[in-house]
């Protein structure tokens, strides 16, 4: 079925309808907006997709057909890659005494807008023609949806614009029809995408130069937007001015205005402009962890301590019918996955600041085992083989280092890899990944040699070693590399 349907460039018309189920989100539920559709296509569908999906995606990877800078539903990118990058960029800026400035773009139902006929023509564009195109033409075109809710039906509706919600195929759909965003040129800045979330980051050496080109840069996302029929929520729309110290913050009437037709087509005249302002805010959240503005992370911090306090009635109920083993499964499911998402990144936040976390993980592992709560904190990591969230900061943090920075062939296998120490001149940056990743690893390669080891034997080996050191020993080994 597959390979006939591939042949004539016909996808099947009873794998094109959808049920869409509305699940509530939060909020008053007489409210449409507050529930999310959830769209459900036939299973064996989706096997169809995924053999189109595969070749596809060989096809732009192997031709470097999508921007370097899109980090989404990709093979080897993840959320952490693009927080990451987006925090070394804003850290390299910052080091070096520039101001810096980041827009984060919220696009108002960015999948369900997409213009079928514009994304047939970007897909002929970058090569895909024939047979092939006939098959995706046919893919998107002429497909229904039946709303269900309890046991009431909708009548069938045409879908006319948008990608397939639930597909296989829609992400990278959406990734080749937001290609030419990512690769906007703009002056003195940068754009980070994860999907549809988008981040601009602007910089120069004044306040009043970084507003022009953030403003100038917006323009021509905002232009961009407008020729591909997707619409900018103005109001979701926030910025941040990254600075050190308060000292170097903007002037109280420092604002950004994006501009909309027709003041981006420059038809308006600057006079009459009624574009509206963007809000600015002191942290935002993206892709899952909390930015602020000053890249110290008590934020996020605060809010992962919450969140882990929130596991402790799970684990007192569980310890009742549950042994040691499944416990720390358990464990490191619900509790551990929270503190490890993008630990490289805001992990190396001062002692002071992650105290609060460190705190709720010793209570959620009291409770998990049933110690009383003045039970020592050395003694408790010991008993139970846990790692600290500073130990697991450093395991992660190698890991990381050691996954993106394979040696390459031509380097010598007898002699120990030589590791490059970026150098940085604030207390601010080497607290952050673009310093503390090479210097850990370089660390650690000292006492082995470690680009030799497989992923699997690095992390075992970790663990050994962050085992045998104390929480005092693991705070004087981090202080030891500033």
């Amino acid at each position: 079925m597959c390979n006939l349907s591939l042949e004539t460039g016909v996808f099947p018309a009873v794998f094109k309808d959808a049920l869409v189920t509305p699940i509530h989100k939060a909020g008053s539920r007489d409210t449409v907006s507050n529930y999310r559709p959830i769209s459900l296509l036939s299973t064996i569908s989706k096997i169809l997709e995924k053999v189109v999906n595969g070749r596809l995606t060989s096809y732009l990877e192997k031709n470097n057909l999508l921007a370097s800078n899109q980090f989404g539903f990709r093979s080897g990118k993840s959320t952490e890659d693009a927080v990451a990058t987006l925090s070394k960029l804003i850290t390299e800026k910052l080091d070096r005494g520039q101001k810096c400035l980041g827009i984060f773009l919220d696009l108002q139902k960015a999948f369900d807008t997409v213009s079928i006929p514009l994304l047939l023509k970007k897909l002929e564009n970058i090569g895909v023609r024939g047979t092939p195109l006939d098959w995706f033409t046919d893919y998107l075109m002429n497909r229904q949806q039946v709303t269900k809710v309890l046991d009431n039906s909708s009548n069938k509706a045409k879908v006319k614009y948008g990608i397939p919600q639930g597909s296989t195929l829609g992400p990278t759909l959406f990734l080749i029809y937001a290609n030419s965003l990512c690769k906007l040129e703009l002056e003195n800045g940068q754009s980070l995408a994860f999907a549809d979330d988008t981040a601009l980051i602007f910089y120069g050496s004044t306040w009043a130069s970084v507003k022009e080109t953030a403003e100038k840069g917006l323009m021509a996302a905002t232009r961009w937007l407008e020729d591909n029929l997707l619409t900018i929520n103005v109001p979701k729309t926030k910025y941040i001015c990254f600075k050190i110290t308060n000292a170097n913050k903007p002037t109280s009437n420092f604002n950004i205005t994006v501009h909309t037709y027709p003041c981006n087509r420059q038809i308006n005249s600057s006079d009459n402009c009624s574009c509206k302002k963007l809000e600015q805010t002191s942290n935002i959240k993206y892709l899952g962890v909390i930015i602020d503005e000053k890249l110290n992370w008590q934020p996020q911090i605060k809010a992962l301590s919450n969140r882990t306090r929130r596991l402790i009635p799970i684990f007192k109920n569980l310890r009742d019918v549950a042994d040691k083993k499944l416990l720390l499964s358990v464990y490191t499911a619900l509790c551990q996955s929270l503190l490890c998402y993008c630990i490289p990144v805001w992990g190396g936040a001062a002692a002071t600041h992650l105290i609060e976390l460190e705190r709720a993980q010793r209570m959620v592992i009291k409770i998990m085992f049933r110690k009383r709560r003045r039970f020592p904190t050395e003694l408790l990591y010991k008993e139970t083989k846990i790692l600290t969230v500073r130990q697991l900061y450093i395991q992660n943090t190698i890991l990381r280092f050691h996954k993106h920075n394979p040696p390459k062939p031509s380097e010598p296998t007898r002699r120990r890899r030589r590791v490059p120490i970026t150098r940085v001149k604030t207390t601010f940056a080497s607290h952050q990944y673009t310093f503390r990743g090479p210097i850990l690893y370089k660390k650690l390669n000292n006492i082995k040699d470690v680009p030799k080891l497989s992923k699997y034997c690095l992390k075992k080996i970790l663990k050994c070693k962050l085992n045998e050191l104390n929480y005092d020993s693991t705070e004087k080994f981090l202080n030891s590399l500033s």
